[in-house]
């Protein structure tokens, strides 16, 4: 397998990777630019003045960007007979996967992206399994996910167990535990819903079925007190919940991993979320590093003769008769 990072093709200033596409549909969101996947038939024309992407060669997919989610997003598609291009403008893939020797020779460190619970428990990641550990992928765990170490030297330790986790909270504050596991259930009573709604874009057709078949199985009274709970805080929901500050330390912390702060809307459902998370996954991350990550999903595309390019910097999509044809480096 070959790497590439740092010493992967370049892409140089200048350099043109043109996309006759057929379709408009684009893969922008999520960090991909790219052709929609069901019924396309184009073909992406990858050109370069100054090397980089051979002449002439063509891709089926063209991505911008190197993070997980483009990654996953070459993998998918690769996994299903698309020839992929990956450009990334930094010198190395990964966006913020990154593993370094920051203190002594040979002792890893991950800088920045470094657990995966929410990524091990994808249907991508399923999908993709076998092939990444093909090429070398391996996650470690642990049952105990996570902790909080107060000032005074009280502790809290997580478990991956729900009922050691409302047993030990419940010891901190009688009804802490009773509590937790209410707020875990309200999101599993609405399952289809919770998940369905964290995989679907929210000003969409599929938002609506998604929503008129819930009113429909309960009713509309049920559905909005669900989004009433979902719509909470994460400090509305330790405060009103919680009587421990170990059992509020333990989980306030989590919601800012998402992006969001304690005060903001939908925290306190992401927070329970994240936990829920916790206690089914555990806290992955990767023997040998999370670079282990990038390189394994190098070699699984590559491997299906898709190709990835550094220092390529896209400063503009090339756009011809309303239809999005390429990029611009």
């Amino acid at each position: 397998m070959k790497k590439c990072y740092p010493d992967a093709k370049e892409c140089k200033a200048g350099s043109v990777v043109k996309a006759e596409m057929t379709r408009r549909s684009f893969l922008i969101g999520t960090g991909a630019l790219g052709v929609e996947l069901m019924g396309s038939q184009s073909i992406a024309k990858a050109a370069s003045k100054t090397g980089g992407v051979k002449n002439s060669e063509d891709y089926d997919v063209v991505i911008v960007g190197s993070g997980i989610n483009s990654l996953v997003a070459a993998g998918i598609l690769a996994q299903a007979g698309q020839r992929v291009c990956v450009l990334e403008r930094n010198d190395r893939l990964g966006g913020c996967i990154r593993t370094e020797e920051l203190t002594v020779k040979g002792f890893k460190h991950d800088v920045l992206s470094g657990y995966y619970p929410l990524f091990v428990t994808s249907p991508a990641y399923k999908a993709l399994e076998s092939g990444l550990k093909r090429h070398g992928l391996v996650f470690l765990n642990t049952d105990d996910p996570t902790a909080v170490l107060l000032p005074n030297n009280q502790s809290m330790v997580l478990k991956r167990s729900q009922e050691e986790n409302v047993a030990t909270m419940n010891a901190a504050a009688p009804g802490d535990g009773d509590a937790y596991r209410e707020g875990i259930l309200e999101l599993l009573s609405r399952d289809k819903l919770t998940f369905g709604l964290m995989g679907t874009n929210l000003w969409s057709y599929g938002t609506f079925k998604l929503l008129l078949s819930e009113a429909w199985r309960t009713d509309l009274h049920d559905l909005f007190s669900f989004f009433g709970l979902a719509l909470k805080s994460c400090r509305s929901w330790l405060e009103k919940s919680f009587k421990s500050e170990l059992t509020r330390g333990l989980l306030a912390p989590w919601v800012l991993h998402t992006g969001l702060g304690p005060d903001s809307t939908l925290s306190g459902f992401m927070d329970r979320l994240i936990f829920l998370t916790l206690e089914s996954a555990g806290m992955p991350l990767v023997e040998g590093g999370s670079q282990a990550i990038v390189d394994a999903f190098v070699g699984y595309v590559e491997e299906k003769n898709g190709v990835f390019v550094v220092n390529a910097d896209v400063e503009k999509i090339i756009v011809e008769r309303q239809k999005a044809v390429g990029v611009q480096t």
